[in-house]
């Protein structure tokens, strides 16, 4: 007799699985790429506001920087300044660290001074956003991050790089922020083990409902077919 009981268990608890592990997928993923989408359209808004405010102000001296044009006291006095205008601007906000690039992808300001001077030329998000000319970002975890206030463990980021455009079309320099999107992330990560959670309970729920019916039949066809067989038997 074909074991209809065993089948449906087996089968059953492989669905429920199944099931379970792609909505949790789906629900985790979705809200990671909510998460980057908004703290990329954040990080955009506040490198042009950046872009607005310090670029105008130092964009020449930034330039004359990349191309060794300054002393190193001169050099020293740009950057300062740079720093404490960046300061200002982020004091309160969920931002790690930033930098600056001229028109050749020199680094020439970073919240992390042993960067500066390092060139960006061979970054592929940085040849895009700069080609495009359009903002690029993206979401990373990292087991330490140098921040403004120093090294930093266990950090979820997103990543923005907005080209500066000039009046004539070309691109001046280039923006790089880092959001800090930690414990949204962790919220998300709690969010999704619930909705497993809960998904995974509602169908153990109707896994038991179905498995008692299911017995049920299961018990009838045996007494039928040991019906059928004593019948013959006879």
């Amino acid at each position: 007799m074909f074991p209809l009981l065993r089948y449906f268990s087996l089968t059953s608890a492989g669905a429920i699985i199944a099931v379970t592990a792609i909505l949790t997928y789906y629900e985790w993923t979705q809200s990671q790429s909510d998460l980057a989408d908004l703290a990329g359209q954040s990080n955009i808004s506040l490198a042009r506001a950046f872009s607005n405010t310090i670029w105008p102000i130092y964009a020449d001296r930034i330039i004359a920087i990349e191309n060794g044009e300054l002393s190193e006291d001169e050099r020293l006095k740009t950057v300062g300044e740079i720093d404490t205008a960046i300061r200002t601007l982020v004091a309160g906000l969920p931002i790690l660290k930033v930098r600056i690039y001229g028109p050749n992808a020199i680094n020439v300001y970073s919240s992390e001074p042993s960067q500066i001077g390092q060139s960006r030329a061979l970054d592929e998000r940085y040849k895009f956003a700069v080609e495009s000319k359009i903002a690029t970002f993206r979401m990373s975890d990292r087991a330490t991050f140098y921040a403004f206030e120093g090294i930093v463990p266990n950090k979820t980021v997103v990543e923005t790089y907005l080209p500066i455009v000039s009046e004539d079309g070309t691109v001046a320099g280039v923006i790089e922020l880092y959001h800090d999107v930690t414990e949204k992330s962790a919220e998300l990560a709690r969010g999704a083990a619930i909705t497993a959670a809960t998904v995974f309970s509602l169908l153990l729920v109707l896994y038991i409902a179905l498995y008692l019916i299911v017995r049920r039949a299961s018990n009838v066809l045996k007494q039928q077919y040991a019906a059928i067989e004593h019948s013959r038997g006879c």
